[in-house]
């Protein structure tokens, strides 16, 4: 073998290790409900008040003070409520691509609503706005408002 061939093949399999780490990497990155790491700016408060000092409202959903269920961006709150979380989709079916799973109870953001494949008997799909755009079917979020239509 030659000593050409050789780097070659250490250039294909680190290029390959890259790929792989870098893959594993990602979902963990696009998590916006990691725990706090160096750069957090939270208060003397420990996290545990109203700010979180990274710009977003620490919603639960339930102390809007509108009344409406709305967000300042038009988004509307939901919760998830399926166990074991529910699959979150970049097309309103159940063949098209994963994208991220949300967690039972997890508060997530709906920008509007679109028909889709039916689930369990609801034809209804929630397009979702947290930090990546992902379909989710309308039957396992409780939504705290009601969503605009696609």
């Amino acid at each position: 073998m030659s000593l050409r061939s050789t780097y070659t093949r250490l250039g294909i399999a680190l290029a390959a290790g890259s790929l792989v780490a870098l893959a594993g990497a990602t979902p963990a990155l696009a998590d916006d409900e990691s725990g706090p790491g160096t750069g957090d700016s939270r208060g003397s408060d420990k996290g545990f008040g109203d700010e979180r000092g990274d710009g977003r409202d620490n919603d639960n959903g339930f102390d809007d003070e509108r009344g409406d269920g709305l967000d300042n961006d038009g988004t509307v709150r939901g919760r998830v409520d399926v166990n074991g979380g529910l699959a979150l989709r970049n097309a309103p079916h159940r063949g098209s691509r994963l994208i991220r799973v949300a967690r039972n109870g997890e508060i997530v953001h709906i920008y509007c609503k679109a028909w889709g494949e039916s689930v369990g008997g609801d034809s209804l799909w929630y397009l979702l706005s947290d930090g990546t755009w992902a379909w989710s079917p309308a039957r396992f979020i409780e939504a705290f408002g009601s969503p605009r239509w696609c």
